[in-house]
């Protein structure tokens, strides 16, 4: 038939023809497939290496959060635990400071019980001989302070009472230079405390809870000299609180 469809070629040759173009066009396809998958194996590959890529990228990420979450972690264990130190100091502190203030409250019930036990017996007449040894006493403890506030103390003549008295300058104030005066009655150190009058004091005193500090000073110390302990408690209290200029 291919023969007889070309003018000129014998059989043998159209056959030989025929196979000769067959024989190309299927090295063609197969170099055709050949190279469709070799380009599919390429693809392929180079989806493989993308998405490999993309995978590695996504564990690097990974681990990059992994490593600020544990960082983030880390922190708010470290804030909690700071926290957590502070809140227990602090509740720490507040019952320090309720214990101390109940202890001060305890402390100053017992003091002001022990004056007004010790208020009850001051109304006692006293004896001769405890009254020379009250003046006695008095003489010997104004010597000892005017020898060591010599130019803080003035000793004043005992007055119609027969009472010793004494001024003391504590320091300078806004108002002025501010001194106490004290009395000592003969009664004063065996049975009832020294009487003081505060001048010039400074307005951010409290003089009724200084004069209360001096009697529970006299109870504590009842029938011993305790005014140099007062004086120099007192003057202590005044310049730490900013009261008196230094």
């Amino acid at each position: 038939k291919i023969a007889g469809d070309v003018p000129g070629r014998t059989k043998n040759e159209c056959v030989a023809r025929f196979k000769w173009i067959r024989e190309h066009v299927i090295a063609a396809n197969e170099q055709e497939t050949q190279k469709r998958e070799r380009e599919e194996k390429e693809e392929e590959e180079k989806r493989r290496q993308e998405q490999q890529a993309r995978q590695e990228l996504e564990k690097r990420e990974k681990e990059k959060e992994e490593k600020r979450r544990q960082e983030r972690e880390k922190k708010d264990q470290e804030k909690a635990r700071l926290d957590l130190e502070k809140q227990e100091q602090e509740e720490l502190r507040h019952a320090r400071v309720k214990a101390e203030e109940k202890s001060h409250l305890a402390e100053e019930s017992a003091r002001q019980a022990a004056v007004h036990a010790q208020r009850l017996s001051r109304d006692r007449p006293l004896h001769a001989d405890e009254l020379q040894t009250n003046k006695q006493t008095q003489e010997d403890e104004l010597l000892a302070l005017e020898a060591i506030f010599p130019d803080q103390l003035e000793i004043v003549t005992q007055d119609e009472a027969d009472e010793a008295m004494f001024h003391f300058i504590l320091g300078r104030s806004t108002e002025g230079s501010c001194r106490v005066q004290v009395k000592l009655p003969p009664k004063y150190p065996s049975l009832c405390p020294p009487e003081a009058t505060f001048c010039n004091l400074p307005s951010s005193c409290d003089e009724e809870q200084l004069l209360k500090d001096l009697e529970a000073c006299f109870v504590e110390h009842i029938g011993e000299v305790m005014l140099y302990e007062w004086l120099d408690k007192l003057q202590r209290q005044l310049h730490d609180d900013g009261s008196l200029q230094p």
